[in-house]
């Protein structure tokens, strides 16, 4: 989505581009099967429209609510959507679950009073379907059990300021939640703390990548970062000039995706065999060997060229 709120569909592959729904989108997200784009827009509109055709096929409306977040389960069956009321104590807190076929309500779980401050700022699937996180703007995370509606065992300590951000890990064993400077790790399905990560600025958005080994932190403070779950330690800093991080996300194929706040949106190749690849084909083999080395000792050895 970009700033604006205007919404793209982009073939990575052309680079071409279509707008999607109307205008005033701030979140999707795509069906299991990859046929399917869900969007929730500012009005409190929810739509899903097939992705050859860009056809609308269903939509849900609350106009008294504002959408924060958006999830679709791994089986594609439910819809669930953060949302806060538009007017502070007027409606709930909390999130809507609606079915994926037809987008019927299913069930809403409330995260707090309407005029606290546990109002959501997101919302995850586990990857078996059976938990839902909400991060919350009073520091705490809820964690539900979508089909009871019931809290999962815990409590969550808080985090540092307000929570934004939450991903499951591929396997479902780990639960990435932000805060202001602190990306904290519980463990899944008894969600104990296990450990941190010090990113040092508020957190707007993390993502794992397919394999579960690196975390992605977008942040406010325009820094993209790239950790490494189980050593617990920084992989990688870009610092963006102008413009905050608001989401990152991995595809399938392990590539990142990163979108700011001005409305650009960059993939970034994180396989170091496939960038090498790309490396060599565009530069040749010496200059990525010269480059390489005038960037420090700690790097190790270059990538090798084919030859």
């Amino acid at each position: 989505m970009a700033g604006d709120g205007t919404g793209w569909l982009w073939d990575r592959g052309t680079g071409a581009r279509r707008p999607i729904g109307d205008g005033g989108q701030v979140e999707a997200a795509f069906s299991p099967d990859g046929t399917r784009l869900v969007t929730v827009a500012e009005r409190g509109e929810v739509q899903v429209r097939d992705v050859a055709r860009g056809g609308l096929l269903v939509a849900y409306s609350r106009p008294e609510l504002t959408p924060v977040g958006l999830a679709v389960s791994p089986d594609g069956s439910t819809v669930a959507v953060a949302v806060r009321p538009r007017v502070r104590g007027v409606g709930p807190n909390g999130v809507l679950l609606l079915r994926g076929s037809d987008l019927a309500l299913q069930a809403e779980h409330p995260t707090g009073s309407p005029d606290g401050d546990d109002r959501p700022t997101g919302v995850a699937f586990s990857p078996d379907g059976q938990s839902l996180a909400v991060p919350l703007e009073s520091g705490r995370v809820a964690v539900f059990a979508p089909r009871e509606g019931t809290p999962v065992p815990g409590p969550l300590a808080r985090q540092q300021g307000n929570a934004r951000g939450a991903a499951f890990s591929p396997d479902g064993s780990v639960l990435a939640t932000g805060g202001d400077g602190v990306v904290r790790l519980w463990s899944v399905p008894d969600f104990r703390a296990v450990g941190e990560l010090p990113v040092g600025q508020a957190v707007r958005s993390v993502a794992f990548s397919p394999d579960g080994a690196v975390l992605a932190v977008a942040g406010l403070h325009q820094q993209l970062q790239l950790w490494d779950v189980p050593g617990r330690r920084p992989l990688l800093q870009l610092d963006q000039d102008d413009t905050a991080v608001n989401d990152v996300r991995f595809d399938r194929d392990g590539r990142l995706l990163s979108g700011y706040a001005d409305g650009w949106v960059s993939t970034w190749d994180v396989d170091p065999a496939r960038a090498a690849d790309r490396l060599c084909g565009v530069l040749g083999p010496q200059p990525i060997v010269d480059q390489w080395r005038a960037l420090g000792p700690d790097l190790g050895d270059p990538p090798s060229c084919p030859r």
